[in-house]
This record gives C-alpha cells, sequence and structure tokens, in this order.
C-alpha cells in the first residue's frame, strides 16, 4: 500500500467516525497562517474551525 492509499484510507475511518458523532476529529484551533484553503466553515465560540484533508500539490 502506497503512502497516498494509507493516508486516504486513514482519513475515510477518522471521518465515518466523526460522523458518528466525534466531530472534533476535524476541529483544529484557527490559525491565519494557515493557507485558508483547508479550513471548512466560520470559527467558533471556542476560537476552533472545522478542516478537511487536502492533498499537497508541490514539494518544499
Amino acid at each position: 500500500m502506497s503512502i497516498k492509499e494509507a493516508m486516504n484510507q486513514y482519513f475515510l475511518l477518522r471521518k465515518e467516525i466523526a460522523e458518528e458523532g466525534l466531530d472534533f476529529l476535524f476541529k483544529t484551533p484557527f490559525d491565519e497562517d494557515v493557507d485558508s484553503l483547508i479550513y471548512v466553515g466560520e470559527v467558533d465560540e471556542d476560537e476552533y474551525i472545522s478542516w478537511k484533508p487536502v492533498e499537497k500539490k508541490r514539494l518544499l
């Protein structure tokens, strides 16, 4: 299994669990220095925001 396949499997499993009520698995403290491409929705009252996995297209 490639790393890409393993990461896809990991995030699919994580998403299934999050949809069962553990939505904190896809929440993170908001960081204005992070590319907004990963953020979904608005920052909540605790300064957390939902995020989604995004495939990195370029190397550092």
